[in-house]
């Protein structure tokens, strides 16, 4: 997969996304290759592919990344509040 058809694809998930989805109570840590952190709350991060990870956030959009660009990257999966 191009990372063009990566964003492509994590977009149409991002547009079906609710702002009520459950996977939004957990949180995501990354850090970039060259050392900036990014560390987004009410997000969550799935595999589009073998190389590419897709980050959702409640209010901030979507990011993609190529794994190997990718230090860390934690998933933090929490319950949703009732």
């Amino acid at each position: 997969m191009t990372y063009t058809a990566a964003k492509a694809k994590a977009r149409e998930i991002d547009r079906l996304l609710r702002a009520d989805d459950p996977r939004f109570a957990g949180e995501v840590h990354m850090i970039h290759e060259e050392g900036t952190e990014f560390k987004l709350k009410y997000s969550f991060a799935e595999d589009l592919d073998e190389q590419y990870v897709a980050i959702y956030t409640e209010h901030h959009g979507f990011f993609v990344y190529d794994k190997e660009d990718l230090t860390v990257l934690h998933r933090i999966t929490k319950e949703a509040p009732k």
